[in-house]
């Protein structure tokens, strides 16, 4: 399996364009694959249950909180019948790594269930005290037994034996409801995360990263004016506070280890240096000897979508702060003479990508 991944708007895309062009690979890169590292996902169930176990209180809440996390990535995935299978396939995984479940509750339901209390008031609260007060305490005395309020079922987990093969099972599952054809090698889009991709190596066979990485010019002002602007995931309101957030990924030691299954790409070399970028992906990838068909990603428009710092003289002052404070990270574009690409920009997919 290979793993094409970034750091959001960094340009891995054109990798997985250009892996696209091989019939030998299947390329599932119709949605992220972002099971292993996103919030409450594999890997932080995995921390919960393996590593750092906390009584009954750990696999309680990571296992419904693993739960919930699968419903907000497959619901809308492929159509409802396919997004509805891979929540069922979550729900069988959690079956095999659960060794105990009762009908209870908890003092964790409330951090659970109810947001942060506003200025002081806790709506959670009132509202249980309340429904006790016009329902359970009446309706208790009527039957004259306790009746429950908040059941539910409680999963206990602590070092269960088989978690990473049912884990892998569950994996593979998830990709053959995407379409995967295992008699090929398989390419996910973004299924490690670029500034450490090895934690996640443990759940695939033979796992390889590729991680494309940008110039923090082009990628700042990219961010900033196609990315929602101020209000988007990258912090983007000024550069001191964009040159934070982008050195300490780059200083993660998973991205600065050397590991042979590990590639790095900048997404530059891709345009400015194709033949000899795009043969170390094929010798990565096993595809020594073969030939792209030039199908999906077309280095003459993707120039497009570099330096950006000469389009937009607006920004200068903002430039130089990052040239002066990441300049280890710059594209030495001047080594290729004064190109000054002024096609029209693209956000995503090369054009040539119809899917």
């Amino acid at each position: 399996m290979i793993g094409v991944c970034g750091f959001l708007a960094t340009g891995s895309s054109a990798v997985l364009d250009y892996l696209k062009e091989f019939d030998e690979l299947c390329v599932l890169d119709r949605d992220e694959f972002l099971l292993l590292y996103y919030p409450d996902g594999l890997e932080d169930l995995d921390y919960h249950l393996n590593v750092n176990c906390s009584k009954y209180i750990s696999s309680t809440v990571a296992i419904e909180r693993f739960r919930r996390a699968l419903y907000n990535l497959y619901r809308y995935s492929g159509n409802k019948k396919t997004g509805r299978a891979m929540i069922d396939a979550g729900e069988d995984f959690i079956k095999k790594i659960t060794q105990v479940k009762w009908t209870g509750r908890s003092n964790m339901d409330f951090q659970l269930d109810c947001p942060p209390s506003y200025k002081g008031f806790d709506h959670h609260r009132f509202g249980i005290k309340l429904l006790r007060k016009t329902i359970v305490t009446p309706l208790s005395r009527k039957l004259k037994k306790t009746v429950g309020l908040g059941l539910h079922d409680m999963e206990f987990a602590m070092n269960p034996e088989g978690f990473d093969d049912a884990a892998k099972e569950f994996i593979h599952r998830i990709e053959e409801l995407m379409g995967a054809d295992f008699s090929k090698e398989i390419v996910l889009n973004q299924p490690f995360c670029g500034n450490n991709p090895q934690k996640g190596f443990k759940y695939f066979d033979n796992p390889r990263a590729i991680v494309v990485d940008r110039d923090p010019r082009d990628h700042y002002l990219f961010s900033k004016r196609f990315l929602l602007n101020k209000a988007g995931p990258i912090p983007v309101e000024s550069a001191e506070k964009y040159v934070k957030y982008y050195r300490a990924q780059r200083m993660d030691r998973g991205y600065t280890a050397d590991d042979p299954n590990v590639l790095k790409i900048r997404f530059e070399d891709m345009i400015y240096d194709y033949e000899a970028t795009t043969e170390k992906i094929r010798k990565f990838a096993g595809l020594e000897g073969l030939k792209s068909a030039h199908r999906y990603f077309a280095p003459e428009l993707s120039i497009n979508n570099t330096q950006m710092f000469k389009r937009f003289p607006e920004h200068e002052e903002e430039v130089r702060y990052i040239e002066k404070e990441l300049p280890e990270f710059l594209y030495p574009f001047e080594k290729y003479g004064d190109i000054k690409p002024d096609g029209k920009m693209f956000y995503g997919r090369s054009p040539l990508n119809k899917r």
